[in-house]
């Protein structure tokens, strides 16, 4: 390389290490890429959690660099489908973010935007890559970033400098990580990196000893650890190719996954299959789960249409705009159809108003205490009243807003009409709904037991006769029916949160309050906030998790979205806890695979990385077969595992316990 060009270079390179965000820039023939924690690229990602410097060659220098960047570069999907922002992770206190691609603990939470495409990336010779980290050493240059630089084939040397030899799918990376200047002591070079993809025959199952040979340094007696994952995925949202490869907590949707993590010495592991059980006593497990985004495959399908029903009623009453279609078959719309729907309701309440039953005890059971008719244990309460009926009933199917102002006038007709029904409402329901059936049934009981005289009948009629007419202007109905679904969602979520018992509504903090007719909007963002939650919590109940796992999930999915940055409930995080054994097999039993999808063995900062993917031809024979790709000799098997081999060798004398 030109004498200019590597000064260019190593200006670039103090530059990008310098500067606290990601960076890409030319130099001649090569681009060099800062990726600091924005930029994914798989495997480096895990190995260097706090960023690294990668060299590649261009395609071809003389097109634009944007357009270069643009088609190696892509966005990763967004996590929420009611969001803006990828997909991040949130851990509990002391786990370890394996869910990210890496094992060694970290703090902080990723946030990637974009990942590489290393099918895009085009190479550097290895012979140009050795002069350039040879003149990395030579310049003496100090930088707190690893550097790296893309190659093709390892076991060529030949070609000119930043010339692509034999192209693959997969590439491997060499690099070195520089010694702090303060720290030199007259050895400039602090760690020769390499990351390959053996060649791997197509055995039944392979050992260890198989891929930790490709380790420089490591000692026999070196402690190794072991970590497993499994996943499932109850999506079924279509991807890219390149998108399906991403780990599933990058992914949209939904999913659940357990990591199992024990140790043990070299020695002990190096003729020990590469699938094999973990040892029930010295192994640690925990679980990272994020839920749903959407109704289409979120387990609260019904609260979320609600939810969706009531922000549209609060965007009418504010824009005055009508509430859309409901976009569904049969919905509740003209006067006829209305008044016959009402009419088989108030039926129905009239039946379950009346109907008493004698408890073991002698007492009686009021309705509130009846099971509802299609009771769910997990979704249903049993203490709904006449105003949750009303709202799920009658008001979630009304067409329109002229639909709801016909439904709740022919409501309070018949609420007013002498000899009407009484309807049971809770006596802590504060809607304005409640209030007005409160008054109706005031003004029933005095007229069917003669408790009053004519005059405070009379004056009781005429209030009523003005709340009906207040309540025939269309933004007031709005208002009515807004208040009901807010109440009736905020206790149908609490019921599932805490029906279990191993979580209480002050546990909840300020995400229970009762909501305020007067700001809506920030009591359905508290809705939004608490159908997370539930949705975390029903889904620990039927994975089977131990309830005190279930409770440390839900206060940390609690304290999360009290935080006023995310009080909007939009972020969908990944949550972690700690598992013991008994709850890691009956979790483990959820999943239709048994093996894991990512087996990851650490000693020092060296590591292997397996992870399992769909074969792309069944029946290759081995020299067909990719680099770094592993088949079992099962015809059964569908699948292939993808290995990479990340050695990083401390120069200037061996670490204990690995290199």
């Amino acid at each position: 390389m030109a004498l200019s060009s590597m000064q260019e270079l190593t200006g670039i390179l103090l530059e990008v290490d310098k500067a606290c965000e990601e960076k890409v820039a030319s130099v001649g023939s090569l681009m060099v890429w800062s990726c600091r924690g924005r930029t994914r690229h798989g495997e480096l990602a895990g190995a260097f959690p706090q960023g690294y410097i990668l060299i590649t060659s261009r395609a071809l220098p003389g097109d634009s660099l944007e357009e270069e960047i643009a088609g190696v570069r892509a966005t990763l999907p967004l996590a929420s489908a009611s969001g803006n922002e990828p997909a991040t992770v949130e851990h509990c206190a002391g786990l370890t973010p394996f869910a990210t691609g890496g094992a060694a603990p970290r703090a902080e939470v990723l946030k990637f935007e974009r990942a590489l495409l290393e099918h895009r990336l085009e190479p550097v010779s290895l012979r140009g890559a050795r002069q350039l980290l040879s003149e990395i050493s030579r310049s003496s240059l100090h930088l707190t970033l690893p550097v790296l630089v893309a190659v093709a084939d390892t076991s060529s040397g030949g070609g000119d400098f930043a010339l692509a030899v034999k192209r693959t799918d997969r590439l491997s990376f060499v690099g070195v990580r520089t010694r702090p200047h303060e720290k030199s002591g007259g050895l400039h070079i602090s760690e020769s990196i390499r990351i390959v993809r053996p060649s791997l025959a197509a055995e039944e199952n392979i050992a260890i000893g198989d891929l930790l040979r490709h380790w420089r340094g490591i000692s026999p007696n070196a402690e190794v650890s072991i970590h497993t994952r499994h996943d499932l995925r109850s999506s079924n949202e279509e991807h890219s190719s390149w998108s399906s490869q991403l780990p599933t907590e990058l992914q949209p949707g939904p999913f659940i996954s357990l990591v199992l993590t024990w140790s043990s010495s070299l020695d002990k592991l190096f003729y020990v299959p590469l699938f094999q059980t973990p040892p029930a006593l010295a192994c640690s497990s925990a679980v990272y789960l994020r839920c749903g985004t959407t109704p289409d495959n979120d387990l609260l399908g019904r609260c979320w249409a609600d939810l969706e029903r009531l922000v549209q009623l609060h965007r009418a009453e504010v824009s005055s705009c009508g509430l859309p279609s409901l976009g569904e078959e049969g919905p509740v719309d003209g006067e006829g159809l209305i008044r016959a729907s009402l009419g088989c309701f108030i039926e129905d309440e009239a039946r379950v108003a009346t109907a008493t039953s004698v408890a073991p005890s002698g007492g009686t059971v009021t309705p509130a205490d009846l099971p509802p008719a299609d009771t769910n244990p997990e979704e249903d309460r049993p203490n709904r009243d006449f105003v949750d009926r009303l709202w799920l009933h009658v008001a979630t199917h009304c067409e329109g807003t002229s639909g709801l102002v016909t439904a709740i006038r022919l409501l309070m007709e018949e609420l007013g009409r002498p000899g009407g029904f009484m309807p049971f409402v809770r006596r802590d329901n504060s809607t304005e709904m409640a209030d007005l059936v409160r008054q109706a049934i005031k003004i029933s009981r005095l007229r069917r037991y003669a408790l009053a005289d004519a005059q405070q009948l009379k004056d009781l009629s005429d209030s009523w006769d003005e709340r009906c007419l207040l309540y025939s202007e269309p933004k007031r109905v709005l208002s009515l029916t807004l208040g009901m679904g807010l109440e009736c969602l905020r206790r149908d979520l609490l019921h599932m949160i805490t029906r279990c018992g191993y979580i209480t509504a002050k546990d909840l903090g300020d995400l229970v309050e009762v909501p305020d007719e007067s700001a809506p909007k920030s009591a359905l963002d508290r809705l939004r906030c608490l159908c997370r939650i539930a949705d975390l919590a029903l889904t620990c109940s039927r994975h089977r998790i131990c309830c005190d796992a279930m409770r440390r999930l839900v206060l940390k999915a609690a304290e999360y979205y009290q935080r006023v940055s995310n009080a909007k409930g939009l972020s969908l995080p990944v949550f972690g806890a700690q598992l013991s054994h008994a709850s890691t097999s009956k979790l483990l039993a959820t999943f239709p695979l048994l093996e894991p999808s990512t087996i990851i063995i650490e000693s020092g900062k060296s590591s292997v990385r397996v992870e399992r993917a769909l074969a792309a031809e069944t029946g290759r024979a081995d020299d067909d077969r990719e680099a770094g790709v592993w088949a079992p000799t099962s015809t059964e098997c569908p699948f292939e595992y993808r290995v990479t081999i990340c050695d990083r060798f401390q120069v200037g004398g061996l670490v204990k316990g690995g290199c």
